[in-house]
């Protein structure tokens, strides 16, 4: 019983993608807002 090993090895190269996806912008400007309207619901109450 004897295993072949490829002579030689390929190794997949990888590369890494430091972006923001645009995805994250959404959930920010929906906080951006709903904080927006705390705040102006908490200065109108005096």
């Amino acid at each position: 019983m004897s295993q072949e090993t490829p002579a030689s090895t390929t190794e997949a190269q990888i590369k890494n993608k430091r972006r923001i996806s645009p995805f994250w912008l959404l959930p920010f400007i929906a906080l951006m807002i709903a904080g927006w309207l705390i705040w102006d619901s908490y200065q109108d109450r005096g």
